[in-house]
């Protein structure tokens, strides 16, 4: 397949963030659902999704973007084959700088054929999806790809910045869109 006309090679980079701790790793840890009712009262556990949390120092730590980041690998951990996480999404995996964007979805790309949805956790945008690349053990689209979603879907501000993001962090990436080379090719 090498040499192959549109067949881009998976680039896999591996993220050390916390896990998601759910409901059931918390129960099987000994916490009843009242402790962590309490711990979440109390502030030592921080709600991130419905049966999700992260610990306090964990969220402060990360801060927003790094916290939508453990909640996008986690939800990418469930996709199936053909789906992949994007948008914003996508770029917080990939690393790119992101400012003054909503962070309250997940975004996932799947095939066409299925509906989007909205719901009050993902968003879910019917599309072809073309250059996937693998982080974290998790399906994304590619930083090219990523781009472009955010330029097509963000304030044009908030998508120069990632987009500039993505040209420091990958200067010589190769880009399948319009059959450029390098990302600087995506407008």
């Amino acid at each position: 397949m090498a040499g192959s006309v549109g067949v881009v090679p998976r680039r896999i980079v591996v993220v050390t963030d916390p896990n998601i701790l759910t409901n059931t790793s918390l129960t099987v840890a000994g916490l009843s659902d009242t402790d962590i009712r309490t711990a979440v009262r109390t502030g030592a556990l921080v709600r991130v999704g419905r049966g999700c949390y992260l610990h306090r120092c964990d969220v402060d730590a990360l801060g927003p973007v790094g916290v939508h980041r453990v909640r996008a690998r986690h939800v990418g951990a469930t996709l199936g084959p053909e789906e992949a996480l994007s948008h914003t999404s996508a770029a917080a995996l990939h690393g790119l700088e992101l400012w003054d964007v909503p962070l309250d979805l997940v975004h996932i790309s799947r095939p066409a054929t299925r509906r989007g949805r909205v719901t009050s956790q993902i968003h879910v945008h019917p599309t072809e999806l073309g250059d996937v690349a693998v982080v974290d053990g998790v399906s994304v689209t590619s930083v090219a790809r990523t781009v472009v979603d955010l330029a097509r879907t963000l304030p044009k501000e908030q998508a120069v910045i990632a987009g500039d993001s993505a040209l420091r962090l990958h200067p010589g990436r190769e880009c399948p869109i319009n059959g450029g080379s390098g990302l600087a090719s995506v407008s």
